[in-house]
């Protein structure tokens, strides 16, 4: 299930929940329980690796021309 981290417009938390795409909107607040919030992209996943998986195997990644 994706995690999404919101900032509570209405008392500064900052939260995650694990819910589904469809259900995010309802996300509250859990210390003040608003759902008026804001997306909190600064905690956005990185996966470590190449993004080219022909790159990984010693070839050239066709977007960038990186070998």
């Amino acid at each position: 299930m994706p995690k999404y981290s919101f900032q509570c417009r209405n008392c500064g938390t900052g939260f995650t929940v694990n819910v589904p795409w469809q259900e995010k909107e309802n996300a509250q607040c859990p210390k003040c329980g608003s759902k008026d919030k804001s997306p909190d992209y600064s905690k956005v996943g990185v996966i470590a690796g190449s993004a080219c998986p022909i790159k990984d195997t010693g070839g050239i990644c066709p977007s960038t021309g990186a070998t």
